[in-house]
């Protein structure tokens, strides 16, 4: 597939997310990190910031040095359950998606995918990140994945009919 259509992709995922009220204004990374407040340390507290230093240099559309803060996070730290882990590796995929490397994307998808897999609850971000994986590889996510809302399957599957784009 073109460049063009990638930019596509990339257009039509952040649509979907709009219209599956995804924008929350925070990253699921912070997300998953202010859920699990339960030891409160100095580690938890670099992490937080640094997590937001990402979130920043996101904003900012410097999205290579944020997957650098995102990826240097998933290499020094680790969950039990995985969810810090789903978390980075989202907004890293958002990160591909906005410099549009479609390869990294979909390597880092793949990844998501396999730390997600034991969630019983993905964020909605999450949820869109394996859904626009799985269109563009052209399987089927309902079968394969039925923790991703039918509203947010319907509002990526309305962006992609049949491959008209």
């Amino acid at each position: 597939m073109s460049g063009k259509f990638f930019q596509l992709c990339v257009i039509a995922f952040f649509v979907a997310v709009s219209f599956a009220g995804c924008a929350t204004g925070k990253s699921t990374a912070l997300n998953a990190m202010e859920s699990k407040q339960e030891d409160i340390n100095a580690d938890s507290i670099q992490i937080q910031q640094r997590i937001r230093q990402g979130n920043s240099l996101f904003k900012s559309g410097e999205y290579a040095s944020a997957e650098k803060i995102y990826r240097d996070l998933l290499s020094e730290y680790s969950s039990k359950d995985g969810a810090f882990e789903a978390a980075l590796l989202t907004n890293i995929c958002l990160c591909n998606l906005e410099t549009g490397d479609r390869a990294k994307f979909k390597d880092c998808a793949q990844k998501l995918k396999a730390a997600s897999k034991n969630l019983s609850y993905l964020p909605r971000e999450t949820q869109m990140v394996l859904k626009l994986n799985n269109t563009l590889g052209k399987s089927n996510t309902s079968q394969d994945d039925l923790r991703i809302e039918s509203k947010i399957e319907n509002g990526l599957n309305d962006v992609f009919k049949e491959g008209e784009l």
